[in-house]
């Protein structure tokens, strides 16, 4: 069991932590780079171009742009660079995206409670951008069993949203 010191301690680790360029994104050799960090970054010249022609090719095509996909999380950035910059793909993408949320939430607590009780994880507060530090402890995951894959996801799901 881990003790209230080796938490703050974890803690005050993240709180200080600061991504390098190379933590922030993936460069291969030809130049091209996948984000790996959307949330409080600024974005490239190339990042912020894909999105503001991406928001146009939706308005041409009267495609809305669902609430909470084009704001500080940046999730159509996140579509976007997964779809290699293809718009019509992400647009359909998004909106798939949206319609399992809408039929999925919100989540249940009832049949994640126990494993959330348990702490495989939790929160360690915020480094020094204000992003939440989520630990995850393996051996508990583990000690749950290899058929637990879906209640884990399910649990992890309800504590990060």
């Amino acid at each position: 069991m881990e003790s209230a010191q080796q938490v703050a301690q974890i803690s005050e680790e993240c709180k200080n932590f600061e991504p390098t360029t190379a933590e922030e994104f993936l460069t291969i050799p030809n130049g091209e780079y996948q984000r790996l960090i959307f949330e409080g970054v600024e974005l490239r010249t190339k990042e912020e171009d894909h999105m503001d022609n991406f928001r146009e090719y939706c308005k041409e095509n009267n495609i809305t742009i669902p609430e909470g996909y084009d704001d500080d999380k940046k999730f159509i950035l996140r579509i976007l660079q997964g779809k290699k910059w293809k718009y019509d793909v992400s647009a359909k993408v998004m909106l798939e995206h949206n319609e399992w949320k809408l039929k999925t939430y919100p989540l249940s607590y009832d049949p994640v409670k126990d494993m959330l009780n348990d702490g495989f994880i939790y929160g360690a507060g915020r480094d020094n951008k204000f992003r939440p530090v989520i630990v995850i402890n393996c051996a508990k995951c583990m000690a749950h069993g290899p058929t637990a894959n879906d209640a884990l996801i399910a649990a992890c799901t309800y504590f990060m949203d």
